[in-house]
């Protein structure tokens, strides 16, 4: 039997001041039979070079380079580019724990499935901390879209999975074109597909946060995508799984005023586009709802935005529900 092979995706954007340690924290794993896909997305500092440097030096790093359009395509580019058994994402800022590919090797030997789920590791300047999704070293999952939907067992960012090249390439499974949050609908598709899934209590992929990461950036339209991937959702389970309807409606509504709670209380000419679009969201769905009390926060949201947002943040909503919703 031969050994699992593994392609790394990696979009990279002017990421010079991390990006070695990514790659390095690659070269370093213990697990050696993988393949680097290094995506250099039209970087405007000295991240190609960084790249192309240690591409002579590695027969298993590629490095493809390419106009500024965004982590989704990029990340396609790399799919598209790879023959490996398996496909891990891996952003340009975060790194890898040296055990990190052979604990999920050893997993998928011993449990071959579609999609391994795991715990993730975080960093800043002053601490580390790891998000603890599961408690078991296996746990198998016999319906994971419903999980997705349900209660934030599924880290909502591409990266900290395993997932088999050939179930993406016979379900078509590729980004969105979307500047910010295709993360959340390439899982949406994902999960909706239903493959075999395991979570497991491994960690080792580490997120960097700092001041330009996803965790930390101010608000804009592009947080408005989100709400892409709950409306996917919705209409998804409209047609092929009704019984989750309930579940997809309300995954939806939070959504928004996830979104709507985003941000700035007072909106400025730039975030009237995005004020619709959260409006208008909401509403396409909002009589699917049998949840009244959340319609009428809502209409509290257009009415009088200061209040709401006093309202929610007392009730702690945002560390409930974005923590589920929203991460990475």
């Amino acid at each position: 039997m031969q050994p699992i092979s593994i392609d790394i995706i990696c979009p990279v954007y002017n990421a010079s001041a991390y990006l070695k340690e990514c790659i390095l924290s690659v070269i370093n794993q213990t697990y050696k039979n993988w393949n680097l896909i290094l995506i250099n997305d039209g970087s405007t500092d000295n991240s190609l070079e960084i790249c192309n440097e240690f591409a002579e030096n590695f027969h298993n790093i590629k490095v493809i380079n390419k106009a500024n359009e965004g982590q989704g395509i990029a990340r396609n580019l790399g799919i598209k580019g790879g023959n490996g058994d398996y496909i891990t994402f891996l952003d340009s800022d975060d790194y890898l724990k040296n055990d990190y590919l052979s604990n999920l090797v050893q997993i998928l030997t011993d449990n071959p499935c579609d999609v391994l789920c795991h715990n993730v590791n975080f960093i800043n300047d002053s601490k580390s901390w790891t998000i603890s999704f599961y408690k078991e070293p296996i746990i198998k999952v016999s319906d994971p879209f419903e999980i997705f939907l349900a209660d934030g067992k599924i880290f909502t960012g591409a990266c900290a999975k395993i997932i088999s090249r050939k179930f993406i390439i016979e379900h078509e499974l590729l980004f969105p074109a979307f500047r910010a949050r295709e993360d959340t609908y390439f899982l949406a598709k994902l999960f909706s597909e239903n493959p075999k899934t395991i979570f497991s209590n491994v960690s080792g992929y580490v997120v960097r946060i700092h001041e330009n990461s996803t965790e930390t950036c101010s608000f804009s339209f592009n947080k408005t995508y989100l709400l892409e991937s709950s409306e996917f959702c919705v209409d998804f389970v409209k047609d092929k799984r009704p019984q989750l309807l309930d579940l997809a409606v309300e995954h939806h509504l939070s959504t928004c005023i996830v979104v709507a709670l985003e941000m700035p209380v007072e909106v400025r000419d730039e975030d009237e586009k995005a004020y619709n679009k959260i409006v208008d969201s909401f509403n396409k769905f909002a009589h699917l709802s049998k949840d009244k009390k959340v319609i009428k926060d809502f209409e509290l949201f257009q009415k009088n935005r200061a209040k709401f947002f006093k309202k929610y943040q007392r009730k702690e909503f945002i560390s409930k529900v974005k923590g589920k919703l929203w991460r990475k």
